[in-house]
């Protein structure tokens, strides 16, 4: 109630956010079940073992972004995250990822990469 009487409109989802968060836990104890941004939290792309837990991996990530980042720059900070979701996924799927493209012509080792 204090928050939404003296917090500037345009920043009380700042203010709320953790109170929130510590509610949605303290809920989840009380109905014996695990919270669900706590199983994810700590984990990086390359930890998740199903396409499930790689899928909440990323939208905990995005969402962070979301809140914290200016709607301006959320494509630069998303950019990494969906690089390293799209490479942890195919590592699940069991494909091999990618090289990196050779930083010049003189390091392709094959016609392909020269194109």
């Amino acid at each position: 109630a204090q928050i939404k009487e003296y917090t500037p409109a345009a920043y009380r989802k700042y203010a709320l956010a953790p109170i929130e968060k510590e509610y949605a836990r303290n809920l989840a104890r009380l109905e014996n079940r695990t919270y669900e941004a706590d199983a994810v939290a700590y984990l990086s792309a390359d930890q998740c073992n199903t396409t499930a837990q790689l899928k909440a991996w990323r939208k905990e990530r995005e969402s962070q972004v979301k809140m914290y980042v200016p709607k301006a720059q959320e494509k630069y900070a998303l950019k990494p995250i969906d690089e390293e979701y799209e490479k942890s996924l195919s590592a699940l799927e069991g494909a091999k990822p990618d090289e990196p493209a050779p930083a010049s012509a003189s390091d392709c080792k094959t016609v392909s990469q020269l194109k």
